[in-house]
Formats: structure tokens, C-alpha cells, sequence
């Protein structure tokens, strides 16, 4: 079992998009998919409560610090292949637990300041960690030169960029209103064509 790991120092920076869809691609793969929503505010949970009856079922666990390596461990025995942990957006003992357990940390980090300004200490949690992580650029704005500025940022701190990157696109709030995925509210949009994308560099990563 693969075990993936979303974690961001701050709130708004697109942790849980990444989460909830990436758990969508690799279930649309062929996958057996598990998604542990380790957030208090347990967006990932409603988001997936609010899918019809009649759309393909995508298991969300809700899960504390406490029961944490329990529900690792019944992901496990039921033979989920790739498990998405969605972490607690502060440091925690439920997001360090998250990242020792996991073989990829995801770090999305929307180009704006107050995000850039955890980039430094993100990437030290990371080498105390000693995780394969992949930072991935969320929430960008259409035509902004600011992700170019921020990619840099990111890279000088020690931080591998993924090349794709998440924008602000309206497809994705629309989808999620739904609990679906934009992969399913619009397979041919862009934002669908990003988180294909994205999706092919994580699987690339965990192979």
C-alpha cells in the first residue's frame, strides 16, 4: 500500500483540492482507494458526503491522532492501494504521525506571501522527516506572474516543484459543491486536464 500524505501550514492553500481529487484519479486508474480525513474542520468528509447515491462510492475515513495507525492499518487489511491522508493544516501530533507513515508528502502552497513564508520551515519539516516530497503550486491565478516568482522561492529553500500546477479555476468549487471531482463534472475541462497531470508526476513518484 502507497501511503500519500497533503500537508500545508496554512489554511486556503489548496490542501485538500489536491487530497480529495488525487484520491478521485487514482480510484478513475483502476486503484482501491482509501482517503483519511485527518483535518479538524473535516472538509474532505462533507465534501464527499454531499456525492449522489448513484455516483461511484469514494471512501472517506475521518480519523484523530488517537486512531490514526489503526485506520492505517484496516486500510491495509482491506486492501486499499493507495491511501491519500489529508493532514491537519498546523503542526500536530497527528501530522507528524501522518508524515512518518507516509511515502510521499504533497506540500501545495498558493503563490502568495503569507504561504511563501512557511515555505522555509516546511522544508525543514520535511529533512526532519526524511520523505520524498513534492511541493505543488495551487490556487493560480490566470496569467499571474507570481508563480513563476513563487516556484523559485520554493526551489530555493530545498524544495522539489511539481511541473504541473493547480489553478483558480471555477470548475473546481463547482465540482466540489457536488462532492465530485472535476475529472467527473468536467473531464475535458482544464482543470481535469491539471489534475491528470499532476496525478501522472505523483504515480510517477511512487513507482
Amino acid at each position: 500500500m502507497k501511503v500519500i500524505a497533503t500537508s500545508g501550514q496554512k489554511g486556503g492553500c489548496g490542501k485538500t483540492t489536491v487530497a480529495f481529487h488525487l484520491a478521485h484519479y487514482f480510484t478513475d486508474r483502476g486503484q482501491t482507494v482509501g482517503l483519511i480525513d485527518l483535518d479538524p474542520q473535516a472538509t474532505a468528509t462533507k465534501v464527499a458526503g454531499l456525492r449522489d447515491a448513484e455516483r461511484p462510492h469514494l471512501p472517506v475515513v475521518p480519523a484523530t491522532a488517537a486512531t490514526l495507525a489503526a485506520t492505517i492499518a484496516e486500510a491495509e487489511g482491506d486492501g486499499v492501494d493507495v491511501l491519500v491522508i489529508d493532514c491537519p493544516p498546523h503542526a500536530t501530533v497527528g501530522l507528524a504521525a501522518a508524515l512518518r507513515r507516509a511515502d510521499l508528502l504533497l506540500l501545495p502552497f498558493s503563490p502568495t506571501t503569507p504561504d511563501l513564508l512557511t515555505a522555509g520551515t516546511v522544508a525543514e519539516l520535511v529533512g526532519e522527516v526524511g520523505k520524498p516530497a513534492l511541493a505543488i503550486l495551487s490556487r493560480v491565478k490566470a496569467r499571474s506572474a507570481s508563480a513563476e516568482d513563487a516556484r523559485r522561492h520554493l526551489e530555493s529553500v530545498g524544495l522539489r516543484v511539481a511541473d504541473t500546477q493547480v489553478s483558480d479555476l471555477n470548475d473546481f468549487a463547482t465540482a466540489l459543491n457536488d462532492g465530485l471531482a472535476v475529472g467527473e463534472f468536467a473531464p475535458k475541462g482544464k482543470a481535469a486536464r491539471e489534475i491528470r497531470a499532476l496525478g501522472k508526476e505523483v504515480e510517477a513518484l511512487l513507482s
